[in-house]
């Protein structure tokens, strides 16, 4: 690489460029924008919620779709060269070798689960979710084991709350979604996490109280609102209310991939435009393989059915690679950082 002057790039270069990218993206550091405006959204679902405004399923499932192509699945586009950092101790080749061979592999596996094992299937996937989810959220060190309990409580609150409060609806989505349609293993998936969900509120609740965000505050007057309690507010509000694809939808594609987005953006010092366009590759193939999966589903099932098994066996398969990896490598970043013991 090249300056504008013809000379190379030396390291004190690199180095400003990737503090001044790490300080102007969406980051720990200087989240307050994207919270505020993920925290107005999600207000102004509840009062719709509230005053009767109805969104057919077909729409809120088009649209959700829409949003995990455009947004969610993008943010996982670079999960070969997380891999590939972290394999860095073995040649390229083989480096390459194995994280293809274990990227598919897992995803193979969790496709087969939701036909053989749906019930594990789905608690895996959902307990791993809310581990990366919180995960990824992070900034600040563990100084204590419940720490880490309240963080997958954070995490995992778009799961266990909608399944809490909105059985019914959390069931009947479920059916739909699996592939064998079975009510009976739907109701077990909702018994399960409602078993576990008092536990999760009290988690949360000391997640809520504890945390302090000093560099993330809402002045309002005279009065300082901290971002973190005011958005798991909100949050948990939206999730107990709202439909629980609308609650999915807001949380993935708005909040936690937004987020994804930015931590790829500071771990590989690149511009908006250098992600995107390093990005567009793998998301146009994983666009491609939803629309064949689509037209493989919707030979036995209406349209919307089609979708949603579409979106969430995909969505799962690709995932949990994805959540593995990420989980590591989110350790790693707090290791680096100092912030994790």
């Amino acid at each position: 690489m090249f300056n504008t002057r013809g000379g190379s790039i030396n390291g004190t270069d690199k180095k400003d460029r990737h503090e001044k990218l790490t300080t102007t993206s969406f980051g720990t550091t200087d989240r307050g924008p994207h919270t505020l405006l993920v925290i107005a959204l999600a207000s102004a679902l509840i009062v719709s919620d509230a005053v009767g405004v109805a969104v057919p399923l077909s729409t809120l499932v088009a649209g959700l779709t829409l949003g995990v192509l455009v947004v969610g699945l993008p943010h996982g586009g670079l999960d070969q060269r997380v891999g590939l950092r972290l394999l860095k101790n073995f040649r390229p080749l083989v480096a390459w070798i194995l994280f293809v061979v274990a990227y598919l592999a897992v995803a193979g596996i969790v496709i087969m689960g939701w036909f053989l094992e749906p019930r594990f299937t789905i608690l895996s996937f959902f307990g791993l979710a809310a581990w990366h989810f919180g995960l990824e959220e992070e900034s600040r060190p563990f100084t204590t084991p419940i720490s880490r309990l309240a963080m997958i409580a954070r995490g995992g609150m778009v799961i266990w709350i909608p399944a809490y409060f909105q059985g019914q609806s959390v069931s009947d989505l479920l059916t739909i979604i699996f592939p064998s349609g079975s009510l009976d293993i739907a109701q077990q998936v909702v018994a399960d996490i409602q078993f576990i969900a008092p536990a999760m509120l009290i988690l949360l609740a000391y997640d809520a109280i504890c945390r302090r965000e000093p560099a993330e505050k809402l002045s309002i007057g005279s009065i300082n609102i901290p971002f973190h309690q005011l958005r798991i507010a909100t949050f948990a509000l939206l999730f107990a209310t709202a439909s629980p694809l609308i609650s999915f939808g807001v949380y993935f594609c708005c909040w936690h991939s937004i987020i994804g987005l930015a931590n790829l953006r500071r771990q590989f010092s690149l511009t908006t435009t250098e992600l995107a366009t390093k990005l567009f590759p793998i998301s146009s193939a994983a666009i491609v393989l939803f629309l064949i999966g689509f037209a493989i589903s919707r030979i036995e099932n209406p349209f919307t059915p089609a979708m949603l098994q579409t979106m969430f066996i995909g969505l799962s398969a690709l995932a949990v690679p994805h959540l593995l990896l990420h989980v590591i490598s989110d350790i790693h970043r707090l290791d680096s950082n100092g912030m994790s013991r």
